[in-house]
């Protein structure tokens, strides 16, 4: 080689190499300096003749990070000449950088003592030779798969008539059990129909019962004025016996003459043996005795006392010589042949000698038998009406409507969540009541007061620490005699449990026809597309299509018998069944149904990656995800799904183009029954609740980006394994 540059002239050889289309470039020295480079050799490097002289690697600094630079350097070290085909380069070609194929060499070349000269590189751009070959490699894995795919086809749709019956046979069983379920739930009306009409009647109770008290008060309120004008007297007697009784030694009878006709019974027992010296009209009727009983010893004329407690008193009033008041003392005795308990007030007062002994007893009495017999009445139905209260736990209240002054019970101050030693007035129940409830008790119990109506009302209270509760409180006006509305009385109940119980009865339909809904509707296409293409045996979409439905009835299945046992499993806790699957064919499977019969561009950016997880869960977020793309971005066509590998968690995300999410609103979305502006009436607002509870049970995160204008993006992450 040497010898035949030797025979041409320098400029002739740079003539040759630079006319030539191949691309070629010469470098010498171990700095690798740019000698020679043809017009070929440019075009490749994206590069002008101004790099003739300059180094290779400051000629062309992208080849930094890429083997080519060491590899030159090598070939000048060594001497030995370089090859490589199909190789790929970076280049920076008009401003971007780009990957080509080339064939290449890197020739020594030595003079003739041996050394190096130089090193030749010549190099051929192959990419459309190694893209052909790529694109023939993937058209045979296609063609593989085809076939493949043709062979399932046909041994699938073989069975898809036997598939088609039992998918028949379990929507009747499907039937069957919701018609049960149905059932179950109307059982459930009832019952609760018959705890109201219950819960009524014993209101009713209530208030009879406390017409009654208010009643049996006002008689007790009059007896109890009388009795104490009765005592008022009996003390005024008292101090006259008092005033008299060193005198009435001698004149006794005109003494008791005095109190012939007093209304008081009045008697005088002389003697140890306490015989019946005198005794009054009114004290022989209240012994049920007639006046043969005088001058006879009292056990004698009473028999009926004996063994009772008051010979025992008066003999102790007769030894000690000091007075004894009795006040409700229960004596039986027999009147008009029938033996009875009666009550009584009496004094027993000892009349002294000169030896300061005792000589007689003068007793005055007067029965309280109707008073004790209306107070204890009162209080057996106070025990009665307390029962009931406790029974029901219902609380009891009393408002002043001047005042605003509120009697209230334990029951009632515990349904407020308030401490039984502090005050509980109206202020602070109108303080209670959550803020969009207030204008509404207000109103009605304005209304109960103008009409004269019952006064029965359900609202929720917010106690002092901070729980919401559910209150169901009655009540009754009382008037004073002008039609002055003077005071509220009525009950309180707390009915937290019972809303609750409402409220996951009405949970349970809203699931059953929301979550039923999406599957049903994926089935139900999936399967008039099959019919439309039932005589093509080789369609590619055939095998997707049955794996589609036969998923979807699956979910189904699983959906139903979850709400068929919802109502043993109230804790909320939802169960997994995780499986290892792809989750790339997941999103392609909940998105296809969109894309084919909605006519949206549905673009998936996902790698084949497996998980561990709840398949179908999963799928019930995404396509809840998709779904409300395209709910409420309908004129958002593009939607985009993708999915993201960070660690060892995935993200998997849905956008749209829509008009996007107010920022108040985006805090709210995944709360139960939560719909915002533009999404009320369109749903139960259940969707993406749903969604939250099933990626919390898989430890994972939910939420939503949102630019009102420019679009959505709803995603959340989760392990890709336990």
């Amino acid at each position: 080689m040497i010898k035949f540059i030797s025979t041409m002239s320098g400029q002739a050889l740079l003539d040759i190499l630079l006319l030539s289309h191949d691309a070629t470039a010469i470098y010498t020295g171990e700095e690798l300096t740019i000698q020679l480079v043809n017009d070929a050799m440019l075009d490749i490097w994206g590069k002008k003749s101004s790099v003739h002289g300059m180094r290779f690697e400051d000629a062309i600094p992208e080849m930094k990070g890429q083997p080519f630079t060491e590899l030159l350097k090598e070939v000048w070290r060594t001497g030995n000449t370089f090859e490589a085909t199909d190789t790929p380069a970076t280049l920076e070609v008009e401003g971007e950088m780009k990957t080509s194929y080339f064939d290449f060499t890197y020739r020594a070349i030595r003079d003739d003592k041996g050394s190096m000269y130089c090193i030749l590189h010549t190099a051929t751009d192959v990419t459309d030779r190694v893209a052909a070959w790529k694109l023939a490699r993937a058209k045979q894995a296609e063609a593989d798969q085809l076939n493949l795919e043709l062979v399932n086809s046909n041994l699938q749709l073989g069975s898809l008539n036997d598939d088609l019956t039992a998918l028949n046979e379990e929507y009747q069983a499907t039937n069957e059990e919701l018609q049960s379920a149905n059932e179950q739930l109307a059982a459930i009306n009832e019952e609760y129909q018959a705890t109201n009409e219950q819960m009524a009647a014993l209101n009713e109770e209530y208030f009879v019962t406390n017409e009654q008290l208010q009643q049996a008060n006002e008689r007790l309120v009059s007896l109890s004025s009388a009795l104490e004008n009765a005592n008022s007297q009996l003390h005024g007697i008292n101090l006259d016996l008092n005033k008299a009784n060193s005198s009435l030694s001698g004149a006794v009878a005109r003494a008791l003459s005095f109190f012939h006709d007093t209304p008081f019974a009045v008697a005088l027992l002389k003697g140890s043996t306490l015989t019946i010296e005198s005794a009054n009209p009114a004290m022989l009727e209240l012994w049920g005795k007639s006046a043969s009983a005088i001058g006879r010893p009292l056990l004698e004329a009473i028999p009926e006392l004996n063994g009772q407690q008051l010979p025992e008193v008066l003999a102790q009033v007769y030894s000690s010589g000091e007075t004894y008041n009795g006040w409700e003392e229960k004596i039986e005795l027999i009147r008009a042949g029938e033996r009875n308990e009666y009550h009584f007030n009496f004094i027993y007062k000892p009349i002294l000698g000169p030896n300061r002994l005792t000589e007689s007893i003068i007793i005055v009495a007067s029965e309280v038998s109707e008073q004790v017999h209306s107070r204890k009445l009162v209080e057996e139905q106070n025990q009665r009406l307390s029962l009931a209260l406790n029974a029901a736990q219902l609380g009891s209240y009393e408002l002043d409507l001047e005042s605003g002054k509120m009697l209230c019970s334990d029951q009632c101050k515990t349904n407020f969540g308030v401490p039984l030693s502090r005050d509980f007035d109206f202020p602070d129940l109108m303080q209670a009541i959550m803020p969009h409830h207030r204008e509404m008790v207000r109103k009605s119990v304005e209304k109960s007061i103008a009409s004269d109506t019952l006064y029965d009302i359900e609202y929720q209270i917010s106690w002092p620490e901070g729980s919401v509760h559910w209150i169901q409180v009655n009540g009754r006006p009382r008037y004073d005699k002008d039609g002055k509305a003077l005071k509220m009385i009525g009950v309180t109940q707390d009915i937290t449990l019972r809303k609750q119980y409402e409220l996951r009865k009405d949970d349970f339909l809203s699931v059953a026809s929301h979550e039923m809904k999406t599957p049903i509707t994926v089935l139900k296409g999936n399967l008039q597309l099959l019919g439309k293409i039932r005589d093509k045996i080789d369609h590619p979409l055939a095998a997707q299509l049955i794996l589609s439905a036969l998923t979807s009835m699956d979910r189904l299945n699983n959906m139903v018998d979850e709400l068929l046992d919802l109502g043993r499993h109230t804790d909320g806790n939802i169960n997994l069944h995780k499986t290892c699957f792809d989750i790339s064919l997941l999103m392609a499977a909940c998105s296809q149904h969109v894309q084919e019969n909605e006519g949206f561009d549905i673009r998936i950016q996902a790698e084949p990656m497996m998980i561990e997880a709840d398949q179908i869960r999963i799928g019930q977020v995404i396509t809840n995800f998709v779904n409300n793309a395209v709910k409420y971005a309908p004129d958002s066509k593009q939607i985009r799904l993708e999915l993201e590998k960070i660690d060892e968690q995935i993200r998997i995300s849905v956008s749209d183009q829509g008009q996007g999410i107010p920022k108040d609103e985006l805090p709210h979305l995944f709360e139960r029954y939560y719909q915002g502006g533009s999404k009320k009436g369109k749903g139960l607002g259940l969707g993406l609740y749903i969604s939250s509870e099933i990626i919390r049970s898989h430890q994972g995160q939910i939420g939503a980006d949102s630019q009102e204008g420019v679009g959505s993006t709803f995603w959340f992450i989760i392990p890709i394994t336990d």
